[in-house]
C-alpha cells in the first residue's frame, strides 16, 4: 500500500478523527493494513479516510480508534460542560 498523506486530498481535509486515528497508528509503527484487520474493516478503508477520498461512518470509526486504544466519546462544549464528561 502507497503512503498516505494525512492533510488533505485536493481541496477535502481529512476529518480530524482521521487525523487523530493516523498520529496513533504512527506512533505505533503498525501499518494501515494491520490497523484495519484488527478493526474487521476492509484493507482499503482506513486509506480512503486518510486521502479524504471517503468519510468514516461512526461504527468504523469507532472499531478503529479502540484498534488502537481510543474511544470516541460525546462531550458538551467546554462552556456548558464545566468539566462533566458525558457518557
Amino acid at each position: 500500500m502507497r503512503p498516505v498523506n494525512d492533510r488533505t486530498h485536493g481541496s477535502r481535509a481529512v476529518d480530524p478523527l482521521v487525523r487523530a486515528l493516523l498520529s496513533e497508528l504512527d506512533a505505533s509503527g503498525e501499518s494501515l493494513e494491520g490497523l484495519a484487520v484488527r478493526a474487521g474493516l476492509g484493507k482499503d478503508t482506513i486509506a480512503s479516510w486518510a486521502r479524504a477520498r471517503r468519510v468514516p461512518n461512526i461504527g468504523n470509526m469507532r472499531a478503529a480508534l479502540g484498534a488502537v486504544g481510543l474511544e470516541l466519546v460525546a462531550l458538551r462544549p467546554s462552556s456548558v460542560r464545566q468539566g462533566m464528561v458525558v457518557e
